[in-house]
This record gives structure tokens, C-alpha cells and sequence, in this order.
């Protein structure tokens, strides 16, 4: 069994891309057909396999030939053989690889990414769902409350000062369902209000926990809309014992399988402890030093030489507006940066896909074997173009 036959658990596949990838490399053309296919009485889309067409195409002078047929290609099979593809064209590696003995620096293994576009990582990993967050925030005070009346019980039943509270707040509700649509309806809630406010601070107070400022829960909240609406990451270790160096997996939470997001998080909570893989385009590799160009520090300079050269007065005017208004973006982007938790020695990638690597008896596959073989659907694209 070659170094790429090892079992992928799929958990997150980004097909269009992959798809894109795989035509590319192969020559072909692939197009997903969005119906689903019956074989016998089993759904085959429940099995994670799509109907896909695949055209070859040639042209002889000014005569063309299409090769069109249907098959069905396992979402398996185009990551499995586009991962292939990329390490035989020399554009990915494998971090674990490459390092077996484990670097000593991260300078070394940044120097190994410097000359592969894409790669792939397998490791300890941990989830940031920042939606995930802001609901928190949102039920924050409700679950503080319910874990420190939780903490308080047997203290509480016992205190009549909160038995009056609780009988008060009872009552200010009942009123203030009554007076709806009545002139004592604001009063009605201000009582309830009050009533409510009395009895959480007894809790607090019995139980030791000492509640979360709003202000502080609803900046987080506007701080997760603002900068990170919908931002799910996968942070990965490859080498334990150089913690500092991740890569950060920006996924899609469209892209994940099964029943989504929530299913790996019941499955594998927000800290795995197996060990995941992760294959994908490095999107930003930040460098040791501050770079040697900015582009908005040379539109500065230019702003500057520029409103002091224009001769013709509306000209300035409308120079020194632009150079005003673009100054506004490197402001946001300072603010930005306090959010994006991707600096150096961290690499970002935009991920093809992450999967759970099953090696059969326990040998864990080699990286440099990548493609040794062709695959199913090199086979297939190999019959179909004669």
C-alpha cells in the first residue's frame, strides 16, 4: 500500500475548490451534477458521493472532439488524488515530514514552506468559533445565574430574606403581565425590574460569584461583528514541542460534512485530543521582520509629495480629500490586527480539506511516497480520455 492509500475520515472538504484543483492538474473538466442517484434502494449522496461529468475535449484544426460521460467519483477519491497531483508537481509538502526528528527553530521550517505554496499538517488542533462565542456572551449572565443559584441551593431554601424576594418577584410579574396595554404597564415592568434585579443580587451574593459587567459582554459582541462576523478557525500544532509555530485553518462552516459544525464539535469537542490533518493554500506567511514594502505607507508618501506639487488649486483639494479619506484604512487595519491572531511565526491557510488520517495497522503513511500511484479517479480519467 503506497504512502497516499491511508483511510481519510473526511470532516471539512471545500469541493468546488478541490474540483478546480483536480481539472487543473488532470486537464480535464469537472462538473458536479446537483441530482441525487439511486442505485437499487440507497441514496448514493448519503454515502458522500456525487454524480459528476466529466469532459475531455481536443481540437484537431478546426474540427472538436468531447468525450462526455457520467460517473460517480467519491469526494474521497478528488482530495485523495489532488493531493497526489500537487506533491508530484513539487508545490506542497508535508510539515510533519519534513521534519521527522522535529525542528529546532521555527526559521527552519519557514524556510521549507518559502518554496511550497500548499501543505498539509497533521496534529493537535483547537476551534475558534466566534459565533459560537458571541452567543455565549449573549447567554452569559442567564448561565452565571443558574450556576450560582445551582452553587447556593441549600443556603436559599433555607433564607427567608430570598423567599420574600423570590414571592415578591412572583407577584411583580403576575402584575406586570396584568397591566399590559394599560396606563400601569411601565410601572408594572419597573416593579418586576426591581423584583428580578433584588433576587439576582441575594444569589450572587450567596454563592460567591461575582457577576460580568455588560459593558464588557456587548464589546465583545460588537468587537466579533465588526472584525470576525462568521469567523470559524482551526489551529493546529504540528510539532508539540514548538508550540509557537501554528497553522491557522480559516474554514467555511458551508464546507463541513455530516450535519456541520455542531457535529464535529460534539464529536470531537473544541480540542481534539486525536490527532487531525489539514491540506491547503497558504494564504499569508508572515515574515521575522517588518516587510521591506507597505502599500499604504508608499500611498502616504505619494499623498504627501503629491498635494504639495499640485499646481491647480481644486486638484490639491481633491488630492488632499483622497489622501484623508485613505487614511482611514490603515487606522481600521491597526484596529484589525488586534483580532486576527495570525502573526509571526503562525502561517494562515485557506484548507482544501481536513480529515482524520487512518493508517492500516497503525503505519503512519509517508509523505514523500505521495504519488507513487495513480488513484481511482486518475484511472478513470485515463479510460475516459483513451
Amino acid at each position: 500500500m503506497n504512502g497516499e492509500e491511508f483511510i481519510r475520515d473526511l470532516i471539512y472538504l471545500d469541493l468546488p475548490k478541490v474540483a478546480s484543483l483536480y481539472s487543473q492538474v488532470t486537464g480535464g473538466i469537472v462538473r458536479e451534477v446537483q441530482s441525487t442517484v439511486e442505485v437499487g434502494s440507497s441514496n448514493v449522496e448519503a454515502l458522500g458521493v456525487r454524480a459528476l461529468v466529466v469532459e475531455a475535449r481536443s481540437e484537431e484544426g478546426s474540427s472538436r472532439r468531447t468525450a462526455r460521460t457520467e460517473a460517480l467519483l467519491p469526494h474521497h477519491a478528488l482530495v485523495r488524488d489532488t493531493e497526489v497531483s500537487l506533491f508530484k508537481l513539487g508545490i506542497a509538502c508535508d510539515v510533519n515530514s519534513a521534519f521527522p526528528q522535529e525542528p529546532t527553530t521555527v526559521e527552519d521550517i519557514h524556510g521549507v514552506l518559502a518554496s511550497h505554496p500548499y501543505v498539509r499538517c497533521t496534529g493537535p488542533s483547537y476551534l475558534e468559533d466566534y459565533d459560537r462565542m458571541r452567543l455565549l456572551t449573549e447567554k452569559f449572565p442567564e448561565l452565571l445565574e443558574f450556576v450560582a443559584r445551582s452553587a447556593a441551593g441549600e443556603e436559599l431554601a433555607s433564607d427567608p430574606e430570598f423567599a420574600r424576594a423570590s414571592n415578591e418577584l412572583q407577584q411583580a410579574q403576575l402584575g406586570a403581565v396584568a397591566a399590559q396595554g394599560t396606563k400601569r404597564e411601565e410601572h408594572a415592568k419597573k416593579r418586576a425590574l426591581d423584583a428580578y434585579i433584588v433576587v439576582r443580587s441575594l444569589i450572587q451574593a450567596r454563592s460567591g460569584l461575582q457577576p460580568v459587567e455588560d459593558w464588557l459582554l456587548e464589546g465583545i459582541q460588537l468587537w466579533i461583528d465588526t472584525f470576525s462576523p462568521e469567523r470559524v478557525s482551526l489551529r493546529f500544532y504540528p510539532f508539540p514541542s514548538l508550540p509557537k509555530f501554528q497553522v491557522i485553518a480559516s474554514l467555511n462552516r458551508e464546507h463541513f460534512l455530516g450535519r456541520g459544525l455542531d457535529q464535529f464539535r460534539y464529536a470531537y469537542g473544541a480540542e481534539p485530543n486525536l490527532p487531525l490533518t489539514a491540506v491547503g493554500l497558504v494564504t499569508s506567511r508572515p515574515p521575522a521582520e517588518k516587510p521591506g514594502f507597505s502599500a499604504m505607507e508608499a500611498f502616504q508618501e505619494s499623498a504627501e509629495t503629491g498635494t504639495t506639487e499640485v499646481g491647480d488649486e481644486d486638484e490639491a483639494n481633491q488630492a488632499a480629500f483622497d489622501a484623508a479619506f485613505r487614511a482611514l484604512f490603515p487606522l481600521m487595519e491597526n484596529l484589525e490586527r488586534f483580532t486576527r491572531f495570525s502573526r509571526y511565526p503562525a502561517v494562515t491557510m485557506a484548507p482544501l480539506a481536513v480529515y482524520r488520517r487512518l493508517a492500516p495497522g497503525g503505519v503512519a503513511p509517508n509523505a514523500e511516497e505521495a504519488g507513487a500511484t495513480a488513484g481511482f479517479s486518475r484511472r478513470l480519467w485515463s479510460w475516459l480520455t483513451g
